[in-house]
């Protein structure tokens, strides 16, 4: 087994956020699976891709770890989530990611001592700041609309 580069504190903070990401597809996908239940077949197909997007991001950080010779722990913690409505389920994204920004900005800042992860933090930070960026821009849309199946059929 390799040394790892970096101290047990950082891969602590590093496992944490891939349960995050794990949390997030967990969520993203029973999101879908209730938006297709009630016929919002847009908004599922939309929250499979964000799921999809989930993954990606959990790889990156399982990439980044092995390159720097650590091998993370994992654990499986799935969510029970049941929304009734288009808003809600946008709500609930919104605030799931809300708060991997606000984790991603705590490692930010935790990790200004260690460059290396301080800058692949950043782009963490940067993505949340789209995602969370995107989800209110739709909840405004929703809102104005009053009409979920409209923004159904954009999804």
């Amino acid at each position: 087994m390799k040394q790892p580069l970096i101290s047990n504190k950082f891969v602590f903070e590093l496992e944490q956020r891939i349960q995050g990401e794990l949390s997030a597809e967990s969520m993203y996908r029973q999101l879908s699976a209730s938006m297709q239940n009630l016929g919002y077949f847009g908004a599922s197909k939309f929250f499979l891709k964000e799921a999809d997007q989930e993954v990606k991001h959990y790889q990156k950080i399982v990439d980044f770890c092995n390159d720097l010779g650590v091998l993370p722990e994992i654990s499986n913690t799935l969510t029970d989530l049941k929304v009734d409505s288009l808003e809600l389920a946008l709500k609930t994204a919104y605030d799931a990611e809300l708060n991997l920004l606000n984790e991603y900005k705590k490692l930010s800042n935790l990790s200004m001592e260690e460059p290396t992860l301080f800058y692949f933090s950043l782009e963490f930070v940067k993505e949340q700041v789209k995602s969370v960026g995107e989800y209110g821009d739709l909840l405004a849309r929703l809102e104005l609309t009053k009409e979920p199946i409209l923004l159904d059929k954009e999804l």
